[in-house]
């Protein structure tokens, strides 16, 4: 499903916009776009890295919501790689990495909230430590919402867009990662009452 989402949100509309700025030029080798007192000419060969920059800056906030959790994958590849805590290719754009990385980054959390939800269903069982495993990260995303909207100052949080969607995205993690736990109680629920 997030792939999915990512295919609506960041891949059709970059397609989209190549094709676009393909059409706009009829054959020559660029062409320019004006938008207000800005005007720039683009060659055909960073068309398509413009339609992913483009693409990639309009999804980021939804994207950073949704995949929540690959921040803390980001980080942990960002110390491996280049030992700072927010890496990614000098060719991309920050929103454009995030964009293309997140999705695949959240991947294993969306496989586990995904057991959590089929087992709501009765499709499997939730064993007792996977249980504790969403409840602790139920719990442990909570107290880092709650950390940092109430733990910074609004000052602090003002221009802070990334943090401020990793917030609101941590607040969705919370109850996605409590998933579970829901389905144990309600497996627990079904046992004694058969």
């Amino acid at each position: 499903m997030d792939l999915l989402f990512w295919a609506v949100m960041v891949l059709a509309p970059a397609l989209l916009f190549f094709v676009r700025l393909k059409h706009m030029a009829h054959g020559s080798g660029s062409v320019s776009l004006a938008s207000g007192e800005f005007e720039m000419t683009i060659s055909s060969d960073h068309f398509l890295s413009i339609a992913f920059d483009r693409a990639g800056w309009s999804a980021e906030k939804s994207i950073t919501l949704l995949d929540a959790p690959a921040k803390f994958v980001e980080i942990i590849v960002s110390l491996v790689v280049a030992r700072t805590g927010n890496w990614h290719p000098a060719s991309l754009l920050t929103s454009t990495w995030h964009s293309l990385i997140y999705p695949i980054y959240a991947l294993p959390a969306w496989f586990y909230v995904g057991h959590g939800i089929d087992a709501l269903f009765r499709r499997n069982r939730v064993r007792p430590s996977n249980m504790m495993v969403g409840l602790t990260l139920a719990l442990v995303s909570g107290v880092l919402c709650c950390g940092f909207r109430f733990g910074l100052s609004a000052a602090e949080r003002q221009g802070q867009d990334q943090l401020n969607w990793s917030i609101e995205g941590l607040a969705l993690w919370a109850l996605l990662f409590a998933i579970p736990f829901v389905a144990w109680l309600k497996q627990k629920a079904r046992g004694a009452s058969s």
